[in-house]
């Protein structure tokens, strides 16, 4: 599912002309976000999709051990996991600048 999800949005970027930009690390996103609303004259647009590493909670599927027969059955564990999640800023013509974040 994630393969597909990420190549749809490569190639809507690709298809749109909207600039995709990985963030470095500390970097503020808020400010490219001023710096491409100030250069922006229209009325709607998607400014550009960021994509950044950023830490999520996951569910992972490990194994246990039951004590008494000593069989192995799979166990659901909350953790914790670097993933990528994409920004997604906006303009409307409405609600004015916006943005979705999406893990």
């Amino acid at each position: 599912m994630t393969r597909p999800f990420v190549n749809a949005i490569e190639k809507f970027a690709e298809t749109n002309a909207v600039p995709l930009i990985t963030f470095g690390r500390g970097q503020r996103k808020d400010h490219l976000a001023q710096k491409a609303l100030s250069e922006f004259s229209g009325r709607e647009v998607i400014l550009f999709i960021g994509k950044a590493q950023e830490k999520a909670y996951v569910v992972r599927t490990i194994t246990k051990k039951n004590p008494d027969t000593g069989r192995d059955f799979p166990w659901l564990m909350k953790s914790s996991a670097m993933v990528n999640h994409y920004y997604f800023y906006c303009v409307d013509e409405d609600f004015g600048p916006f943005f979705i974040k999406n893990p």
